[in-house]
């Protein structure tokens, strides 16, 4: 999700949320973010919608730095969850705005727990994702909170686009009941988005392996529940990320849905440009 430097975009290798009309073409993506900052775009007298650009290929910048970010104080370090700061991005999920929020209603709020449960309403503390709690899993287990970051919504370098970062690193179960709280075993860069178009999460691996996964979740480890059904975005076991052995070290991985929250589809091994 980082600055691109000279990366070309509207080239063969963006596949989504390209230009439709005049266009600019191809150009670097520092020359687009300078053109797209406060531009309106019109094909004739239609309006055109300005998007983040999805793009074939994993994050090659992953980031965790966490400088001018907050710590997130769970409510427990191990199936805890805290709530997230949202005041002035709204973010849908299956029709409900649980954006534009910090907590204080927790039945609007949305919140994230040391699991890797990505939750809407109420905070759940728990590593199985129940199909009658809303949430958004990835790499959902047993794990223990070692240190992690958020950031307020920020505006992104295309006009309309506006994010959530956040920065999490974790260990898992046998080492937390092994007094070992200090070895990273997962550690991630995580995205929540929302553009003029659709919204987003993009997870970047910086770092997973070397853990014991106890795999006996309902839906697998990761997935996407309604607060109804489960909806399998992320495929059967053995899919991208393979639910029994986790995301690859190096590997972004996005999900869209439309701006209502609805739609949700799976993206693996690309990422985004905002």
């Amino acid at each position: 999700m980082g600055p691109g430097g000279n990366s070309t975009t509207n080239g063969s290798n963006y596949l989504f949320n390209k230009y439709n009309g005049g266009g600019i073409g191809a150009s670097t993506i520092s020359n687009r973010r300078a053109k797209n900052r406060f531009a309106t775009v019109y094909n004739g007298s239609k309006k055109i919608d300005i998007c983040a650009s999805l793009v074939v290929g994993n994050d090659a910048a992953i980031n965790m730095n966490t400088s001018g970010m907050t710590p997130i104080t769970f409510t427990d370090d191990d199936d805890g969850y805290t709530y997230l700061p949202f005041t002035g991005m709204d973010f849908y999920f299956f029709g409900t705005n649980y954006g534009n929020s910090d907590g204080t209603i927790p039945t609007t709020s949305m919140y994230m727990n040391t699991n890797y449960a990505f939750g809407f309403g109420i905070g759940q503390g728990s590593y199985n994702l129940y199909a009658v709690h809303p949430a958004i899993s990835f790499d959902l287990f047993d794990s223990y909170n070692i240190a992690s970051y958020v950031s307020p919504p920020q505006n992104g370098s295309i006009s309309g686009v506006k994010y959530v970062r956040i920065v999490a690193t974790g260990t898992d179960y046998n080492s937390y009941d092994n007094g070992d709280l200090t070895t990273i075993k997962k550690a991630y860069e995580i995205y929540y988005v929302r553009d003029n178009c659709f919204q987003y999460m993009q997870f970047n691996c910086d770092f997973e392996g070397g853990f014991d996964r106890l795999v006996d979740y309902v839906g697998g480890d990761s997935n996407i529940s309604n607060g109804t059904a489960l909806q399998n975005t992320f495929g059967s076991f053995g899919a991208n990320p393979p639910n029994n052995g986790g995301p690859q070290t190096g590997g972004s991985y996005v999900i869209r849905s439309d701006l209502n929250g609805d739609n949700w589809q799976f993206f693996p091994n690309m990422h985004l440009v905002l």
